[in-house]
């Protein structure tokens, strides 16, 4: 692939450092999740972040549901 080329790290006064890449995060429903807003879920299940952060996010970065 030609495009391997551009995730090899570089090093940089001594530190690697690795081109930023999209990763499709990907997770079960679970039962107790259907029914309700996604915001909620994520903000009541994911609790490593603040609510503020998860409606930055939704608002700045594509999000895909299926």
């Amino acid at each position: 692939m030609a495009d391997q080329d551009a995730f090899k790290p570089r090093e940089v006064k001594g530190l690697k450092k690795i081109p930023p890449y999209w990763y499709p995060y990907t997770t079960m429903t679970k039962q107790r999740w259907i029914g309700r807003e996604l915001l909620e879920v994520v903000s009541t299940e994911f609790r490593d972040r603040s609510m503020e952060y998860y409606v930055r996010s939704f608002f700045v970065h594509p999000l895909s549901l299926k």
